[in-house]
């Protein structure tokens, strides 16, 4: 079974899979290389996550907070800002208004965008990273199932 953290990046996924004008574009990996052809894309991955006790007998109830990193890529053109904030704007409303999230979580909050523009290359590309913070619950004995 897999752990609680792969099934909520899972629903990231599907989420904005098909979804946004990156289409069918949207990997669950920073390891997919971004050349002109998969633009616009979707990177999702998580980097950290805190766990914090909040029981004291066995086994244990774990709060955690995962911070999950959407990054969008668009090319640089005259209208990138645009095209940024439009994608970003179809992100966050989709993973607000996700019935399978709302299950999986009890919040998913944007803390953060950053917007880049990566000169380097033969083709400018654009990027914009949100990154939410996911609150669930798992037992310690059993972090597959969120509770």
């Amino acid at each position: 079974m897999a752990h609680a953290r792969t099934t909520i990046r899972q629903a990231f996924v599907d989420t904005l899979k098909g979804h946004t004008v990156s289409g069918d574009k949207v990997f669950d990996s920073r390891m997919y290389n971004i050349d002109e052809s998969s633009l616009p894309s979707i990177i999702i991955f998580s980097n950290n996550e805190e766990i914090l006790t909040s029981t004291i007998t066995v086994p244990r109830l774990q709060t955690r907070t995962l911070k999950i990193t959407v990054e969008c890529y668009g090319k640089a053109t005259n209208q990138v800002n645009k095209l940024m904030d439009d994608l970003t704007v179809e992100v966050e409303q989709l993973l607000y208004n996700s019935e399978a999230l709302k299950k999986l979580c009890k919040d998913c909050k944007l803390e953060s965008v950053e917007m880049h523009l990566n000169s380097n290359g033969d083709k400018p590309v654009a990027l914009a990273s949100l990154i939410f913070a996911v609150l669930y619950l798992t037992k310690e004995n059993n972090p597959t199932m969120n509770i």
